[in-house]
């Protein structure tokens, strides 16, 4: 699996020398624009699921990047010590511990390999993770890990 973790690494790396076309900028309407179309797709999620109330809903999110995602769930009554953020990419993780609270749990590494408590979220979100993984057994192993990690009556998004 090593040989995996090492390949997404570089697949990064590559996507890091191709020109910059203002994917992060927030004020490129195509950036701002999807944000609200992801903030409106959680919100109908939330309602649709029944999650709510989400103040003691606990979530790990696996591929957190620079932890946009996480904001957004405070943004709509996560709690920051309920939310748990994982990242491959050490300069990413870096850069959300300066953007998140404190209170939010960052986790580097390898999120197959994680020893955390089963059955103690009860969400687990990654968004664009399998993207990065051509290994179709690894994606199996981090999508079973995924899954024993959900509490009963919780999922995965």
């Amino acid at each position: 699996m090593n040989t995996e973790i090492e390949a997404i690494r570089q697949r990064y790396a590559r996507r890091e020398q191709l020109p910059k076309l203002s994917l992060s900028d927030p004020l490129n309407p195509f950036n701002y624009m999807s944000y609200e179309e992801k903030r409106r797709a959680f919100i109908h999620w939330i309602n649709e699921s029944g999650l709510a109330p989400v103040q003691d809903k606990r979530v790990l999110e696996i591929g957190c990047g620079f932890g946009d995602n996480l904001l957004q769930f405070i943004s709509l009554g996560f709690q920051p010590e309920n939310l748990v953020g994982n990242e491959l990419l050490e300069e990413r993780v870096l850069k959300a511990r300066c953007l998140l609270p404190t209170a939010i749990q960052l986790l580097l590494g390898d999120a197959s390999a994680f020893d955390l408590e089963k059955s103690s979220f009860d969400v687990v979100l990654q968004a664009t993770v399998f993207t990065s993984i051509l290994d179709t057994n690894f994606q199996e192993k981090l999508a079973n890990h995924m899954w024993s990690l959900v509490k009963s009556g919780g999922g995965v998004l």
